[in-house]
This record gives structure tokens, sequence and C-alpha cells, in this order.
């Protein structure tokens, strides 16, 4: 069984939005490469080595998929619980 998020990436003005509203993260940029290195950069910070993947799409949606689905619902219910 494995997981998955759906956030979006789109272009605003000069700069690159990638929004993972399942994890609470929001990044932006001047290069879309850079938006996502930094998303995935976030998302290391939060977790405790999980193995994830993320896919974007024509359309601009942004997949986060994980097999990792238990150490991942604990980190949602985490982040969501400290706000």
């Amino acid at each position: 069984m494995s997981l998955c998020l759906k956030g979006r990436i789109w272009r605003d003005g000069k700069n690159w939005r990638a929004t993972l509203p399942g994890l609470d993260l929001s990044v932006k940029g001047a290069e879309k490469i850079d938006v996502m290195k930094e998303l995935e950069e976030k998302i290391d910070e939060i977790s405790d080595d999980l193995d994830y993947e993320i896919t974007t799409e024509e359309d601009g949606l942004l997949i986060f998929e994980t097999d990792e689905v238990a150490e991942t619902a604990l980190l949602i219910l985490k982040r969501r619980i400290i706000k």
C-alpha cells in the first residue's frame, strides 16, 4: 500500500511556487528546479529518513508518494499538532 499526497507547482510572476498541503509545506524560488530541491530539503528536514518520490505533471500537479504510510501519517499528525 502506498500513500499519495497531491500538491501544486506553478509560475507566479517572476517566481515559481510549490505547495504540498498534506505536509503543510510551501516554497518559492526563481527557478522551477530550485523550488523542487527546496521542497525536498524541507521534507528531509521534518522526516526521519522517509523514502519518498515527488513527481510533477504537465498541468502543475505535484505528487508526493511513499510506501511508508504509517510513518507519513505520524509526520502529518505531528506537524498539525505543533501548529
